[in-house]
């Protein structure tokens, strides 16, 4: 398929009128819409040209004049980084309740089997469905891939980033490209966006002949994310070429190009006037890039407006008049996308399949369908929680976050050079533990209201609701339904021309075994002066919460007492005492993970000048003082050398399989 950049119609498509109340909006004899979604990858605020801080040098034509005619979502919120996002929209589960964890196939993440997908919900309502992009939504099961997810066709790439040329996904050393059922051996080397482009136009002319009632089409693009790659004619000579600007700004106009090519598909077919579509960021620009999330405060990877808010607008025919051209400020997260396509297709907006298997989370989807089809329409949302550490509720928000980082404010020119050829710093933030915003009126997050006693009373009630969120992570508590049947990596690999796919399938002979869970590492001597801690990379990931402080090592040979283990990141294992729920053991995963960066409020690195405690069941860190244990890298960032805080010429090296803290 040729993928070409014309000119842009600019006369607003006039469609159908929705006038009525949402209630009677589908009667039961109504024409199901077209429900279309967008899911742009690390992509900034001021990387788009719509909105209120819409910046004017974005190469966006195409989604802003679909954003003109139809509804900018001011408030609509999702995760700080990828996989949770994904999962949250696919599911209806707000991240905490589903996956916080970046995790490649390789581990059990993604969406629990037992949690319905909404393409699973639309499908069985009669609509062909279609997914092309960056999928993220879990693959450790064969039963993840999309295919049997509930859509009728696909074209992925299941693990979080990629070459966009050769498809090569680094962390697991193979080609990362599936289709449908199997890995698409031979498909790579084209351009991504390009290629999956033109998988959704080919869903599109199949639908047309496939009978359904309606389409479903998920759109996740690759692009923005790293590495910053495109055909040099996209490149954008107008702009800086500070980390990679001019490349990035090309990847942003080929995004827009296949937005036109996708919706002027469908606009041909006369699908249009029955069609809702919602385009969103999965979280905000990578400011360590050049993602640029000004005026807002962070971006991706924190819970800062510039990580959580993102930019968003809803569009198509299925807009009334009076909607179109407005902004609205209620109150939305990604996960209400669920209910809302699933009402809106007539549809009760309930996972019956996961209320009737038990086990998991129920959904936290709510409908807000009356934001995009009533002049002023109200969202029935006014509280997210955002992750473990951060929610909001109405105008307030709380957030945990570390000084440095990506705690920062950034100019709208970022990034750029200076006079003398050097790049612009961004004004960093200092540490919220935690911070009171209103983000309505102090939008930039720079007004820390925590200790104004006026605000004590929203402080306490938004705690509380942090407080009381019992998280859900899949994968976790080991189900793998009957995909038991299961292999490694590496061999999947050497089957498949080095090209990667899930590790467990269904068993069809019984018994079939199942990677051994997590249990303790195979006991070993006792811990002496000089012994080496060698991790399987630079360091070892521990999840935590709050800052706190004091820790205790216990005897390396009383494995009995613990149990309860999680995998908490990427290459560690966490378990807590069966007794008074003080004292915790660390070891790796068996067999090990390939570790992934630690992310600022999510884990917290040894080997990088970190204490560590555990206060009821809970471990916890801190990156300053501390009462206890702590740990920093030796010479070779392979070793890590523990000891109490104040006593630095004590500290000693001691074998990670018989730590326990």
């Amino acid at each position: 398929v040729s993928i070409r950049l014309e000119s842009i119609n600019q006369s607003i498509m006039l469609g159908s009128r929705v006038a009525v109340a949402l209630a009677m909006l589908l009667p039961v004899a109504a024409v199901k819409p077209h429900l279309i979604y967008i899911l742009a990858d690390d992509y900034g605020h001021y990387n788009a040209g719509w909105g209120p801080n819409g910046s004017a040098d974005a190469p966006t034509p195409t989604l802003n004049q679909l954003a003109a005619e139809g509804v900018v979502l001011d408030r609509f919120h999702a995760f700080k980084f990828c996989s949770p996002t994904r999962c949250s929209f696919l599911s209806g589960r707000l991240p905490i309740h589903v996956n916080t964890l970046n995790r490649p196939l390789s581990a059990a993440g993604g969406v629990d089997i037992r949690m319905t997908l909404i393409s699973e919900k639309l499908q069985d309502m009669g609509y062909f469905t279609g997914v092309a992009g960056k999928w993220h939504g879990g693959a450790y099961l064969d039963g993840q891939l999309p295919v049997f997810r509930g859509f009728n066709r696909s074209l992925v790439f299941l693990n979080g980033n990629e070459d966009h040329y050769t498809q090569y996904f680094s962390i697991l050393s193979g080609y990362d490209l599936t289709q449908d059922t199997a890995p698409a051996i031979g498909m790579n080397g084209t351009y991504g966006t390009f290629m999956y482009t033109a998988h959704h136009l080919e869903t599109i002319e199949q639908f047309a002949s496939s009978g359904a009632e309606a389409l479903f089409l998920y759109i996740p693009f690759q692009n923005t994310h790293s590495p910053y790659e495109s055909p040099s004619q996209y490149f954008n000579t107008s702009v800086t070429p500070a980390k990679d600007k001019q490349t990035f700004f090309g990847m942003i106009s080929i995004m827009d190009e296949s937005v036109y090519n996708i919706t002027q598909s469908l606009k041909s077919k006369g699908m249009w006037d029955n069609l809702l579509l919602v385009f969103s960021a999965d979280n905000g620009g990578e400011q360590g890039g050049a993602g640029n999330n000004w005026p807002y405060r962070g971006g991706k990877y924190t819970d800062f407006e510039g990580g959580v808010r993102q930019a968003a607008f809803a569009t198509g025919g299925l807009i009334p008049a009076a909607v179109r051209g407005t902004l609205s400020s209620e109150i939305i997260a990604i996960a209400d996308m669920w209910a809302t396509f699933s009402i809106l297709a007539g549809g009760d907006g309930v996972d019956h399949k996961a209320a009737a298997m038990g086990g998991v989370p129920g959904v936290d989807s709510v409908d807000v369908s009356a934001v995009f089809l009533e002049s002023g329409g109200h969202s029935s949302r006014d509280t997210i929680v955002l992750s473990s550490t951060a929610a909001t509720k109405g105008a307030y928000k709380v957030v945990h976050e570390t000084a440095g980082g990506k705690n920062e404010w950034v100019g709208p020119d970022f990034p750029a050079y200076d006079s003398n050829g050097s790049a612009v710093s961004p004004t960093k933030g200092s540490a919220c533990t935690p911070c009171l915003f209103n983000v309505v009126n102090d939008t930039r997050e720079m007004h820390d209201l925590s200790a104004d006693p006026d605000y004590a009373l929203v402080l306490a009630e938004l705690m509380t609701i942090l407080n009381n969120t019992v998280p859900y992570q899949t994968g976790d508590d080991g189900y793998n339904g009957n995909f038991t049947n299961c292999t490694t990596v590496d061999a999947f690999k050497a089957a498949h021309a080095d090209f990667l796919g899930p590790v467990c399938y269904p068993c069809v002979h019984p018994p079939c075994s199942a990677p051994a869970p997590p249990g303790p590492s195979p006991p070993g001597p006792a811990p002496q002066a000089g012994d080496l801690l060698r991790s399987v990379a630079t360091g070892l990931c521990v999840q935590f919460n709050g800052v706190k402080t004091g820790v205790s090592l216990t005897s390396c040979s009383n494995t009995s007492m613990f149990q309860r283990w999680v995998t908490t990141a990427y290459g560690a294992v966490v378990a807590t005492d069966n007794t008074n729920k003080e004292q915790a053991c660390i070891r790796p995963t068996n067999p090990p993970m390939v570790p992934a960066s630690c992310v600022v409020g999510h884990g917290v690195m040894v080997g990088k000048n970190a204490c560590m405690t555990l206060t009821n069941g809970q471990l916890n860190a801190t990156s300053s003082t501390c009462d206890g244990l702590c740990a920093i890298p030796a010479a070779d960032h392979e070793q890590v050398v523990l000891g109490t805080c104040g006593d630095q010429p004590a500290w000693e090296l001691v074998p990670l399989h018989g730590l326990y803290v």
